[in-house]
């Protein structure tokens, strides 16, 4: 078995109902690993405050939209 690296994703606009369905099927992903959300809400909520069935399967809290501040964090960023 390979020690693939798993890609580092963010994802702006996070509590879109595009944005569910995506961190949906990356959370299927093997290769996949969400590392940041962020959002124009204010407060930025944590994700399952959103999406409640993301109990458990992702801790994340959104950020601000800053696609600067995601540089070095992320592999790629989902709009």
């Amino acid at each position: 078995m390979s020690d693939t690296k798993k890609i580092r994703v963010g994802i702006i606009g996070a509590t879109a109902y595009t944005s569910r369905e995506t961190i949906r099927l990356l959370l299927g992903h093997p290769q996949a690993e969400i590392v940041a959300l962020s959002s124009r809400r204010d407060p930025q909520p944590h994700i399952c405050e959103v999406f409640p069935e993301f109990e458990g399967r992702l801790d994340l809290r959104c950020e601000p939209i800053d696609p600067a501040a995601l540089q070095g964090r992320v592999d790629v960023a989902l709009l």
